[in-house]
C-alpha cells in the first residue's frame, strides 16, 4: 500500500518536474514537446500496469488538453505535412480547387497576352517562397481572373514585378525575383525571363510569365523556359508542370551570346 503510494508520488512529482524543466526551455519548444509525448505515453503504461490509481486519475483528465495542446504546438509541422500529401502527383489528380485556380491563371494570362500586358507569376511547390513574398506587397487575396488582371495592368504600381501564388492564395504581388546571372541567353529576353530563370533555379516553382513584346505565354520549371504556350492548352501544361517531380533541369540550350560569337570567330581565324 504505501509502496504503490510513495512510487506514485514520485511519478507526479517527475512528472511536474519534466512539465517545469518544458515550459523553462521554450525556445525548443516543439523539440521538447516531441520528447514529452512519448514520455506521457510511457507514464500511463505504468499506471496502468501498476494500478495506479491516482495517477490514472489524473492523466485521464490531462489527456485532452494534452491532445489539444500537441495540435497547436505541432500545428507548423502538421500544415507542412499536408501540403506535401498535397503535392502528390496522384491526390493533385482529385483536388477540384487546384483545378479552379489553374483555371483562373490560365484564363488572366490568356486575356493579358491578348493585350500586350507583361506578367510574372511564381508557383509555390515544395519549397516555400516566403522571403520572395515578404518582399512585396502581402494580398492573401483569392485567385481569380480579374485580379491578376489588376495587379499587371499597366500604371498600377504592382505590374512590373512578379507575383507569388501559395496554398491557393495570391501571397503577395510587387515581389522581386531573384535574376539569373547565366550568360547566353537570348537577346530578345528581358528582365522577366532573368526573373523567370532565376526563382526556378533557385526554387522549385512554377512561374508563368507573359511577354509584353511578343504576347508570348511561357512556362519556366527547373531553371529552363520552354517553347511558347498555346493558349488554349495553358491549363494543362501548368497542371503538368506543377505535377512533374521537382527536380533539379539542366540548363537549355540558347542562342549563343555577342560576346561569345566573336570569340568563336577570332578562334577560326
Amino acid at each position: 500500500m504505501y509502496r504503490r503510494m510513495i512510487l506514485e508520488i514520485l511519478l507526479i512529482f517527475l512528472a511536474l518536474w519534466a512539465s517545469y524543466r518544458f515550459l523553462a526551455g521554450a525556445g525548443v519548444f516543439r523539440g521538447l514537446f516531441l520528447l514529452l509525448l512519448p514520455g506521457i505515453l510511457l507514464v500511463a503504461v505504468a499506471a496502468e500496469a501498476l494500478r495506479l490509481e491516482t495517477l490514472q486519475y489524473l492523466l485521464d483528465r490531462a489527456a485532452i488538453p494534452i491532445s489539444i495542446g500537441a495540435l497547436l504546438v505541432l500545428q507548423p509541422e502538421l500544415r507542412k505535412a499536408v501540403a506535401r500529401i498535397g503535392h502528390m502527383p496522384i491526390l493533385r489528380r482529385f483536388l477540384q480547387p487546384q483545378s479552379r485556380v489553374l483555371g483562373e491563371i490560365a484564363r488572366a494570362a490568356r486575356n493579358l497576352a491578348a493585350r500586350r500586358n507583361g506578367a510574372l507569376i511564381a508557383i509555390e511547390r515544395t519549397e516555400t517562397l516566403g522571403d520572395v513574398a515578404e518582399g512585396g506587397t502581402r494580398l492573401d487575396a483569392e485567385i481569380t481572373r480579374e485580379t491578376l488582371e489588376t495587379i499587371f495592368w499597366p500604371g498600377t504600381p504592382l505590374h512590373d514585378l512578379g507575383t507569388v501564388i501559395r496554398e491557393g492564395r495570391i501571397a503577395a504581388a510587387g515581389c522581386i525575383f531573384p535574376l539569373s546571372e547565366r550568360t547566353g541567353l537570348p537577346t530578345e529576353w528581358g528582365s522577366r525571363h532573368r526573373a523567370a530563370l532565376g526563382m526556378t533555379e533557385e526554387t522549385d516553382a512554377v512561374v508563368l510569365l507573359v511577354s509584353e513584346e511578343t504576347g508570348n505565354i511561357e512556362i519556366a520549371v527547373g531553371g529552363e523556359i520552354g517553347k511558347p504556350v498555346d493558349p488554349d492548352a495553358l491549363e494543362a501544361s501548368l497542371r503538368e508542370a506543377l505535377e512533374a517531380r521537382p527536380s533539379a533541369a539542366a540548363a537549355p540550350e540558347h542562342a549563343p551570346s555577342d560576346d561569345a560569337s566573336s570569340e568563336t570567330e577570332r578562334r577560326s581565324a
